[in-house]
């Protein structure tokens, strides 16, 4: 599911189940102040909106205290190198 679809609740209540049974930590994070964040931060530096998503990686991983991020192209690499986070080209555990 795209992060900026309306989740209905019972969907939203799946998703926080099993990330818990994951033992996903942190599953409250407002992904709706994240994605107000990102789109300020894409037209604040002229970014394109279709980089919404890969800010709001970025933006969870800070605020859930990563030390690494999955990179899935050179703009994102870039963007974690600007928030010190390590850029990794595998799954860490983090968003």
């Amino acid at each position: 599911m795209h992060w900026e679809e309306p989740w209905r609740p019972e969907t939203m209540r799946e998703a926080v189940e099993l990330l818990e049974r994951l033992g996903v930590e942190n599953v409250g994070v407002d992904v709706r102040a994240l994605a107000r964040r990102a789109y300020r931060m894409a037209a604040e530096r002229g970014w394109s909106p279709r980089r919404r998503l890969d800010l709001m990686h970025l933006l969870a991983a800070v605020e859930l205290g990563c030390h690494g991020v999955v990179a899935v192209d050179r703009f994102i690499a870039r963007r974690a190198r600007e928030y010190g986070l390590l850029y990794v080209n595998h799954y860490t555990g983090c968003p």
